[in-house]
C-alpha cells in the first residue's frame, strides 16, 4: 500500500461461456430374498458411469464402472407384523457437477487488480480509478485448457458410504415407536486444487481437478518453453489433508395413526456433523460454485478447516398432530425446536500470500487461527404452527376452509450471523457477528377449496341377443348404467 492511501478499489474483470454436454449412465439390478417366513432381505448392485466434455467437446473427465453394492435386510420380531428390525447399507457414487465442466474446462478469463481511487464515488456506484497497486492477479486466462493439464490423470471416483440400523414397534393400540442409527461416511471426494507451490511457480493460479490428499499425475508446462511435461507430484509435495466428512444421528420416534379422530408424529433427533469438507457446495461463505470451491485451491485455506459443520444442529425435535374435535371441523399443529448452527470466522491469511489474495476466506481473525465451529453457535430456533380446516358440502361439492398460522407467538430468532471478519484492507469487520437472517415472522393464510363434482351422466343401454329359435332377436330391459368421471 503507497503511504497515505487509505481508500482502495478492487477491480474483477471475469467472463466465461462455451457448449458443455455431459452424458450419464447407470444400471441397477435387484432382488428381494425371503430367507425365513419372517426375515427378508434385499440385494442390489448399482453400475454407473458419466462423460463430462469441456467447451471444445472433448472428454474432460470419464468415468466409467462405478460398481456399488446396497444390502437391506428385515426381521419381523414377533412373526406378527408389528415390530421389526431393519438394516440397510450402501455405497453412493457422486458425480462431477455440470458446472465444473463450465469452470475448469471453459474457456474462463478471470482478473484481479487494486487501484487507488481516483474521485469520489458517484451517485451510481461507479468510480475513477485511480493508480494501479501490486500485479494482476491471474485466476483464468481465458484459454480452454487441454484435459490432461486441468486433471489428475489417475484421478478416482467420489462416493459415500451409509449405514442404516433400527428398530420399530407397536406398543399399544394405533402407537409404534422407534429407534434408528444413521452413519454416513464419505470415502473420497473430488474437487480442484492448485500445483502452484509444489512445482515451484507460486502466483501461476494453475487448478486441476483430483482427490485432494492424493498422489498427482498431470501435464505442465513447467520451463516455459510452450511444451507441457508429464509431472508426478506426492501428497505430501501438494501439502493438502485428505478430505473428511462424517455423520452420526440417533433418532427416537413416536407415532400415533389415524383412529378416532387423531393422529401424531414426534420425533427427536441427536445428529453429529463434522469435517474439512462441506460437500460440492459451501454453506458456511454462501459458495453455489458446485464442485470448485475455494476448499484446497491453497494449503492455507484448509488450516484450521477440520470441525463441526454449519449443518451440525446437534439437537433437533419436531411434533406433528391434527385432531377433529367436530365432524367437520379439525385442527392441526406443528412444533419444532433447532439447535443452533456452528459459528465461524473468515478472515486474512496472514502468512500465506496466495491464500491471502482469496480474502476474508481462510480460517482467520485478524491473523490469529480460528478453527471451524470455534466460536459457539447461534440461538436455537422454535417455532410453532396451527391450522384449522373446515369441511362442508354445498348442493352436492366439496368445501374446504383452512386457516394456517405459521409462528404463532411471532419468536424473532437469528437464523445466520455475518462470518466475515476481517475487511479486505486486513481491517476488522464492524459487521462480524451481526445477524445475517431472520426467523420468518408471524403469517396468516387463509385459503378456500372448492371442488365441483362433475354431473354423471344416465344412458339406456339396450342389449340385442338371439331368441329361442335362434332367428330374429329380443330386446332385454333396459339398463341405467352410470359412470363417474374425475
Amino acid at each position: 500500500m503507497p503511504d497515505g492511501v487509505t481508500t482502495v478499489v478492487r477491480h474483477r474483470l471475469y467472463r466465461r461461456g462455451g457448449s458443455f454436454k455431459t452424458t450419464a449412465s447407470a444400471g441397477y439390478i435387484e432382488d428381494l430374498w425371503d430367507v425365513f417366513s419372517n426375515v427378508s432381505a434385499r440385494l442390489g448392485i448399482r453400475n454407473e458411469g458419466f462423460n463430462n466434455r469441456n467447451a471444445l467437446g472433448e472428454t474432460f473427465i470419464k468415468m466409467t464402472n462405478q460398481w456399488a453394492l446396497r444390502f437391506g435386510i428385515v426381521w419381523d420380531v414377533r412373526a406378527n407384523g408389528k415390530s421389526r428390525l431393519f438394516l440397510n447399507t450402501g455405497r453412493y457414487h457422486l458425480p462431477i457437477a455440470n458446472n465444473t465442466n463450465v469452470r475448469l474446462a471453459g474457456s474462463e478469463l478471470f482478473t484481479q487488480d487494486w487501484f487507488t481511487l481516483g474521485s469520489a464515488i458517484s451517485h451510481d456506484g461507479s468510480v475513477v480509478l485511480g493508480n494501479k497497486i501490486g500485479p494482476t492477479s491471474v485466476f483464468g486466462d481465458g484459454l480452454v485448457q487441454p484435459a490432461d493439464e486441468v486433471l489428475n490423470t489417475t484421478v478416482k471416483p467420489m462416493y459415500q458410504d451409509e449405514f442404516i440400523v433400527g428398530f420399530e414397534a407397536e406398543f399399544w393400540s394405533n402407537f409404534r415407536g422407534g429407534l434408528s442409527y444413521i452413519h454416513r461416511n464419505l470415502g473420497r471426494a473430488i474437487e480442484d486444487i492448485t500445483i502452484d507451490e509444489a512445482i515451484g511457480l507460486p502466483g501461476e493460479f494453475h487448478y486441476i481437478l483430483t482427490n485432494p490428499g492424493t498422489n498427482v499425475r498431470t501435464r505442465y508446462d513447467v520451463d516455459g518453453d510452450g511444451i507441457s511435461e508429464i509431472i508426478e507430484l506426492s501428497a505430501a509435495e501438494l501439502g493438502y489433508p485428505t478430505p473428511v466428512r462424517k455423520y452420526h444421528s440417533l433418532t427416537v420416534a413416536v407415532k400415533k395413526s389415524w383412529s378416532r379422530g387423531s393422529y401424531l408424529d414426534a420425533t427427536y433427533t441427536w445428529s453429529h456433523s463434522y469435517s474439512n469438507y462441506e460437500g460440492l457446495v459451501r454453506f458456511d461463505n454462501g459458495q453455489s460454485d458446485a464442485g470448485i470451491t475455494t476448499l484446497f485451491d491453497f494449503a492455507g485455506l484448509m488450516e484450521g478447516a477440520y470441525g463441526n459443520l454449519p449443518n451440525d444442529r446437534r439437537h433437533s425435535l419436531k411434533v406433528f398432530g391434527v385432531y377433529k374435535f367436530l365432524p367437520r371441523w379439525q385442527c392441526s399443529f406443528s412444533a419444532s425446536y433447532l439447535h443452533g448452527r456452528p459459528r465461524n470466522a473468515f478472515g486474512i491469511h496472514p502468512t500465506d500470500p496466495n491464500a491471502a489474495r482469496y480474502g476474508s476466506a481462510s480460517f482467520h481473525r485478524q491473523g490469529r487461527l480460528t478453527p471451524r465451529g470455534s466460536l459457539g453457535r447461534t440461538e436455537g430456533i422454535f417455532n410453532i404452527d396451527f391450522g384449522l380446516q373446515l369441511d362442508q358440502t354445498i348442493w352436492s361439492n366439496a368445501l374446504q376452509i383452512k386457516l394456517d398460522v405459521f409462528n404463532v407467538f411471532d419468536t424473532n430468532g437469528i437464523l445466520e450471523v455475518r462470518k466475515v471478519a476481517d475487511q479486505q484492507t486486513g481491517a476488522p469487520s464492524p459487521t462480524f457477528g451481526l445477524p445475517a437472517a431472520f426467523q420468518r415472522p408471524r403469517t396468516v393464510r387463509i385459503s378456500f377449496k372448492y371442488d365441483i363434482q362433475p354431473s354423471i351422466p344416465t344412458a339406456s343401454l339396450h342389449i340385442a341377443e338371439p331368441s329361442a329359435t335362434g332367428s330374429g332377436s329380443k330386446v332385454r330391459p333396459a339398463i341405467n348404467a352410470r359412470k363417474n368421471f374425475r
